[in-house]
Parts: structure tokens; C-alpha cells; sequence
């Protein structure tokens, strides 16, 4: 995953001055159509939304094979990537200890 396709959403679908995704879709594919309610977590189209409480509005995350995921969290304007070389790493890494990362990292100023 690259990091402008997150930035690209982040921005509700703009690059630089276009409009590339409809703004609609974006809020359609990123909002919860169906729950994980052991880990608080819902999920639309390919991408899974976080608890509101804890993260803010509209955050959510896309996750790969093996630990590649994107994260975004739009209240702290934040797009976190990580890809993992499965041949150093071959259990991948899991997405819990990901998120845990980007919520130290978004947390960590007022």
C-alpha cells in the first residue's frame, strides 16, 4: 500500500487540486456495515472503522496479508503505513500491536 493512497482518502478522496474519489465514497467505503464487537471495531468496504470514543471521528484502517496496513486517523490529520519484509518476518506482525503504535503516536500531542 502506498502512502498517498491513504493521503488520498484522508483528503476525502482529493489529489492536489482534483477530485479523484468522490467525497460520497469515501464516506460510504470507510463507515460500518457490520460489527466485530469483541474488538469494537466495524466494517465497511475493505476498510475497518475504529471506536470513536477512543479514536475520534471517522478513523479506520485497511489490513493486508502479513501486517501491511494503513492507518488514518482524520482528528489528528494522520496517515500511518506499515509494510512488512515477510521474508525477515515470517509471522507477519499483528494488527493489534500496529494500532497500538498509531494511537501512542496520535495521542502524543494536545
Amino acid at each position: 500500500m502506498l502512502p498517498g493512497f491513504g493521503q488520498l482518502f484522508l483528503n476525502d478522496g482529493v489529489w492536489g487540486n482534483t477530485q479523484v474519489v468522490p467525497a460520497s465514497w469515501v464516506r460510504e467505503s470507510t463507515a460500518a456495515y457490520s460489527s466485530a464487537k469483541r474488538i469494537r471495531q466495524g466494517y465497511g468496504y475493505l476498510w475497518w472503522t475504529l471506536p470513536e470514543d477512543i479514536w475520534g471521528k471517522r478513523a479506520f484502517y485497511a489490513s493486508g496479508y502479513g501486517g501491511q496496513i494503513i492507518a488514518l486517523v482524520p482528528t489528528r490529520w494522520l496517515v500511518v503505513v506499515q509494510t512488512v519484509d515477510l521474508r525477515q518476518n515470517p509471522k507477519g506482525i499483528r494488527t493489534s500491536a500496529f494500532l497500538d503504535l498509531v494511537k501512542e503516536i496520535a495521542f502524543a500531542s494536545p
